[in-house]
């Protein structure tokens, strides 16, 4: 119990960054071994410090936590699911092609933006952007943390142009 508490994030019950590192490994390692690919997605909250600004942190953390659960009812069992911190998730994905896991992230960026957080007279949507890579041994040089900063430049791109949208490193 105690190591489960400590692979969690405490307010939205889906794995932290700590964890996140410890199954990159060994995912990384199962997809060398099976000749499997090993997706991934990053994403954050579009305008998340005007939400938490204007309405408060208490409507910013319900925020976060609709957009965890909705993370968790979306992806599949085998992915791993990990805030990174503030607004930022991140997704692990096992025996996936590029053009799946872009679809996975289309079909979460259209989940998030029907989202509506109710709070008294208050009904407040949002939206997220997303940045899409799939593991490249040679590209990335078999380290994780090079596909996740090519994600996250992909992440960048989806936010200069315009936000709410999937952008996919290639």
């Amino acid at each position: 119990k105690l190591k489960e508490l400590s692979n969690c994030d405490p307010l939205t019950n889906v794995y932290n960054r700590r964890y996140f590192s410890e199954i990159s490994n060994k995912m990384l390692s199962l997809t060398s071994r099976n000749s499997h690919d090993l997706g991934m997605i990053i994403l954050d909250i579009d305008k998340f410090k005007n939400i938490n600004d204007t309405y408060g942190h208490g409507l910013g953390d319900k925020v976060i936590i609709a957009l965890a659960q909705n993370l968790k009812e979306i992806v599949r069992d085998s992915d791993i699911v990990s805030r990174f911190g503030g607004e930022e998730f991140v997704i692990l994905m096992y025996n996936i092609n590029l053009e799946n896991a872009q679809n996975v992230a289309e079909k979460i960026r259209q989940h998030v933006e029907a989202i509506e957080i109710i709070d008294n007279d208050l009904t407040l949507r949002f939206t997220v952007s997303l940045g899409v890579a799939l593991y490249d041994e040679a590209i990335d040089n078999k380290n994780l943390e090079y596909t996740l900063k090519r994600a996250d430049k992909a992440l960048y791109m989806a936010k200069q142009n315009g936000r709410n949208q999937v952008r996919v490193s290639l």
